[in-house]
């Protein structure tokens, strides 16, 4: 009898090569610290980001005693008017951040991008610095916990504590608009509460709150934020912030 059925075909068995490829590198990031912050304060955040999800950083080398140079801005009488502007001030600051983001260019493939973490001041200094030096090398700026707009112009007991600083921002660099080209995204919350400076309360922690977060960059950041222990008691820090 004649078979009907056709002759089965064999199928080609996967090479080594292809079922062992490497993934695809991820987009390297630079880290932006915030005021009065050091580099070696990002150092859990960059292990987070290189071991958990293979996202290499680097951080902007940074250290405490470098933010006093800001005080030169006390000679500039736009501080005292609440109209500073952030060159030449924070040249230093925009400096390292070059410096950084010429060390991450290395770590990414041809024609490759970066994406920049920008935490607290961070943030709206990475506006600055895209501002200043261009956005063709940056995909990704990610802010955590970063005030972008300037604070409520006259309102009792409110201070511009950038003494117009973000004022400039807001008037001169690029509005933080997501875009396929350049995405932006904003992580804000309440980790550490202010409390009064005298008394016993304790001060309270309240999750991570993202607002839109595409890529694992940002999933990873918000991963490594939820890694926080628990507080007995009312930090220094935390009455610091709450005169804020």
């Amino acid at each position: 009898m004649l078979s009907i059925l056709p002759p089965a075909r064999l199928r080609a068995a996967p090479s080594d090569a292809a079922s062992t490829a490497a993934p695809a590198p991820r987009r390297p990031a630079v880290i932006l610290p915030g005021l009065g912050n050091n580099t070696g304060d990002y150092a859990r955040l960059a292990a987070a980001l290189r071991d958990d999800h293979g996202v290499p950083s680097v951080v902007a080398r940074v250290s405490r005693p470098d933010w006093l140079r800001n005080a030169a801005g006390l000679a500039d009488p736009s501080y005292w008017r609440g109209t500073l502007r952030p060159r030449p001030v924070l040249d230093w600051y925009l400096k390292r951040v070059e410096e950084a983001v010429s060390e991450a260019k290395e770590l990414c493939p041809p024609d490759g991008k970066l994406s920049l973490i920008g935490h607290s001041a961070g943030g709206w200094l990475a506006r600055v610095y895209m501002e200043e030096f261009g956005t063709s090398d940056i995909n990704l700026l990610l802010t955590l916990g970063s005030p972008l707009l300037p604070p409520p112009k006259g309102v009792s007991g409110v201070i511009d504590q950038t003494r117009g600083l973000l004022d400039y921002v807001e008037k001169n660099c690029a509005p933080a608009v997501y875009t396929p080209e350049l995405r932006y995204v904003c992580i804000a919350g309440r980790y550490i509460q202010g409390v009064p400076l005298t008394g016993n309360s304790t001060a309270t922690t309240d999750e991570i709150v993202a607002v839109d977060a595409p890529s694992d960059v940002a999933e990873a950041v918000m991963i490594s934020a939820e890694d926080k222990s628990a507080q007995s008691g009312p930090t220094l820090r935390a009455r610091f912030v709450g005169q804020g």
